[in-house]
């Protein structure tokens, strides 16, 4: 997750051709100002490298011709674009502060024809999503890649400003909005394309089905080990060793062995190791694994006589002579073409160095076949002395850590239950975990116990919310989880989910904080917690070999007063110097529902010598609740071309909570024209007037005296024509009648203005009449 605060997007804030819809009425700012959020160093270059090329920008408005500023432009236009992929990667939301207005990429793609391609691009997309999971040498930190096609043979790595929608899981498909970098995207919003429902307690239920790829049944996987000339594989590693670390279970620990237990007799592994092959293909860096690697090793076993149409796992085991830094990597994607064919397989890649004991290699390959079937890391989460904080902001997120998950840790630990449930189909509601939202008392079998009953509990964290607390026992039972440190054993072990969780990560919780190791997780028999947000508490009774019995109350919600949550949209609008830029600020109040209301006061931020106003200075809001206020800055007639930071607060009390965006100030045009009609609907009835109101500037300024010429289009094609001269205020108007006779249906209008020997054309404007 990449923070938790949505994009909201206004249409008060719908950009003008000059401006940025400003809100008239708008009541002067009296709050202090709001400090402005100081740039990342990527940030700061991305902004300076702005700057740059809007002076370059201006240049070319100047003078009239892009060929005095051609060469320096194409040169900070690909700096830029360098930079802005890496600022995506790192920060998204502040990639979206930083990148251009579609419009203003317009202009400069004209003006830079030969550099528009290193441009920035808004963008839409739809399609499913594809999880590629780099796992660190010692499995205590990894890096999930988020992919998507942007097109024939193109992919798009995606980073997410604000959260990915609820209860999405690898392979589903996506619609997502934001600016393309390069081969990045900073996604402003997302959203399933497949109605899968936002509740938590409504996610998937069903064994993973991925391209052919069942989570159930007999796992054929083909083990294809490779080395290359010169480099030997390490001497632990051989067909023996790799047979017996995925299919031999009856010597010690296998894969084979750990997904039986774990599913409870319903999925297991078989086939072979193949090899070794040595490769002579030319592999210059680590990004060859999975091209040239993968497909001369597909090339060896095809040849040697391996029919891999009979395997939906390939498992790829290579000596690391690129230094790649990770002991595996591996993709929810079921499906693989090579050149030597197309197989509805997943693949896996496998440092061989990692793989020279049988534990290691059992964890490894429990690891990387769990990203094949949609799992992603079991990591923690802190919430400091309380276990949980604020269900808006309920602790620090760790990707992995879970030590008792062979998703967290090197360890030989059993998938958590959330995995086992909302994502593999290995349990089935009501029989192995029951939904909870009522006080209860509930027994619990180990997780370990097949045939499984009850084995874990999905209670909701208090009334009326979407966050949930996954109850499981575990003890030392069988071959994988008795090699585990033994804390958990004496209690309950807890993992946090919310709507915010993608479906496939799990995060645990320390309910004994005074323990900071991270060895003593459980809620241990005798203890009760009570959550300080929510009105819920558990309780264990006992845990016995047998069984755990916990209790769930649910009592009278409490008041607990949290920050609120400032989002402003557009991220970025541009403008001329001079020219009032709109906002729309939008305040959630963060409060748990034993609140009353609260009044926020708001403040603007903005660099020195800007003007500013609030259409509400203050917004009351009950827990839960959102409201917005526009928000209008308006720079120095003199400002510089550059994108300037800008910002806004809002706080009750102790309670701050703060966003940001930019503003970027361009060169005026020499003439401009805008249209603008009040409405989009009209009756064609009484003889109704429409207002048509064209508004002309020079240089930003409005320029009185310039004839306007419109051109009106009915809906069945006729054209309509009228003059008119712009007054002071820059303004000309033109009151169309369409009479009760008139055409029902679309019209359309724009304008041109000339003044002096320039001219201009103005946007093209609809309304109905009906």
């Amino acid at each position: 997750m990449n923070g938790r605060t949505a994009l909201v997007v206004s249409a008060a804030a719908l950009m003008l051709q000059l401006g940025c819809g400003a809100d008239r009425n708008a009541t002067a700012q009296t709050s202090p100002a709001a400090p402005l959020l100081a740039d990342s160093p990527l940030a700061a270059q991305v902004r300076a490298l702005n700057s740059r090329l809007l002076q370059l920008h201006a240049s070319v408005r100047d003078s009239g011709s892009a060929d005095a500023s051609s060469t320096q432009a194409a040169a900070v236009i690909q700096d830029r674009a360098a930079a802005l992929s890496a600022l995506t990667a790192a920060a998204p939301a502040e990639a979206l502060t930083l990148a251009f207005a579609p419009e203003l990429l317009a202009e400069l793609a004209i003006e830079f024809p030969a550099s528009a391609a290193f441009l920035e691009s808004h963008a839409t997309l739809t399609g499913p999503l594809e999880y590629w999971t780099e796992d660190a040498a010692d499995l205590k930190s990894g890096h999930t890649l988020v992919r998507m096609s942007s097109g024939p043979g193109r992919t798009v790595d995606l980073y997410f400003a604000g959260q990915q929608p609820a209860g999405v899981k690898s392979g589903d498909t996506v619609e997502v909005t934001g600016v393309i970098a390069g081969p990045a995207m900073a996604v402003a919003s997302a959203v399933l394309s497949t109605g899968v429902a936002s509740t938590s307690s409504a996610r998937a239920l069903t064994a993973t089905t991925t391209g052919g790829c069942s989570s159930t049944g007999v796992q054929n996987t083909a083990v294809l080990l490779v080395t290359f000339p010169g480099v030997s594989l390490p001497s632990a590693v051989t067909p023996q060793s790799l047979g017996d670390i995925f299919f031999n279970s009856s010597t010690g620990p296998s894969l084979d062995g750990f997904l039986r237990d774990a599913s409870y007799g319903q999925t297991s592994a078989a086939g072979g190791v193949f090899g070794p092959f040595t490769l002579t293909g030319t592999y210059t860096s680590c990004s060859d694994v999975g091209g040239a690697v993968l497909n001369d090793a597909i090339a060896a076993a095809v040849a040697s006589g391996v029919n891999l149409q009979s395997y939906s796992r390939v498992f790829l085991v290579f000596p690391d002579a690129f230094n790649c830094g990770w002991a595996g990597f591996a993709s929810n994607s079921c499906s693989t073409t090579t050149p030597s064919g197309s197989f509805n397989a997943s693949v896996a890649y496998i440092v061989a160095g990692y793989a020279t004991t049988r534990a290691n290699g059992v964890n490894l390959a429990a690891h990387e076949l769990g990203h094949n079937m949609s799992l992603l890391h079991s990591g923690l989460i802190n919430g400091g002395a309380s276990v949980l904080g604020p269900l808006t902001s309920p602790g620090t997120l760790s990707d992995i850590g879970d030590y008792w998950s062979a998703l967290g840790e090197d360890v030989l630990g059993l998938y958590p239950a959330p995995q086992k449930a909302e994502v593999l189909g290995w349990m089935a509601p009501s029989t192995n975990y029951q939904v909870v939202q009522a006080s209860g008392t509930y027994t619990l079998q180990p997780l370990e116990t097949s045939p499984a009953g009850l084995q874990a509990l999905k209670v909701q964290r208090g009334t009326g919310n979407a966050s949930w607390l996954w109850i499981e026992y575990r003890q030392p039972l069988g071959s994988y989880d008795s090699t585990l440190s033994t804390q958990p054993f004496t209690g309950a072990l807890v993992h946090y989910e919310d709507a915010n969780t993608l479906l496939g990560h799990t995060y645990l919780p320390n309910f004994t904080p005074s323990v900071t190791s991270g060895f003593s997780p459980a809620l241990a028999a005798g203890q009760t917690w009570t959550d300080a947000y929510s009105n819920l508490s558990l309780t264990v009774n006992s845990a016995t070999p047998a069984g755990l019995s916990v209790t769930v109350a649910y009592g009278a919600v409490p008041c607990a007063h949290s920050s609120p949550t400032l989002a402003i949209s557009p991220a970025n609008p541009s403008g001329a110097a001079g020219a009032p830029v709109g906002y729309t600020v939008t305040v959630t109040n963060n409060d748990t529902a034993g609140c009353s209301a609260s009044t926020f006061s708001l403040a603007a931020g903005q660099p020195a010598g800007w003007s500013t106003s609030l259409s509400a200075p203050t917004l009351s809001l009950g827990p839960g609740q959102s409201a917005s206020a526009t928000m209008t800055l308006t720079s120095p007639a003199g400002a510089a071309p550059a994108t300037y930071a800008v910002g806004a607060t809002a706080s009750s009390g102790a309670y701050q909570g703060s966003g940001s965006a930019s503003c970027t100030i361009v060169s005026a045009p020499a003439l401009a024209v805008s249209v603008s009609v009040p409405s989009t609907i009209y009756s064609a009835k009484g003889n109704t007037a429409v207002p048509i109101t064209a508004t002309v500037l020079s240089g930003g300024s409005p320029l009185p005296g310039a004839t306007v010429a419109f051109t009106l289009t009915r809906p069945d094609g006729t054209v309509v024509t009228q003059s008119a001269t712009a007054t002071s205020s820059g303004s000309a108007t033109w009151s169309f009648r369409p009479g009760s006779k008139a055409s029902t249906g679309a019209y359309s209008v724009s304008a041109r203005v000339s003044a002096g020997s320039g001219q201009a054309t103005s946007n093209t404007v609809s309304f109905t009449v009906q």
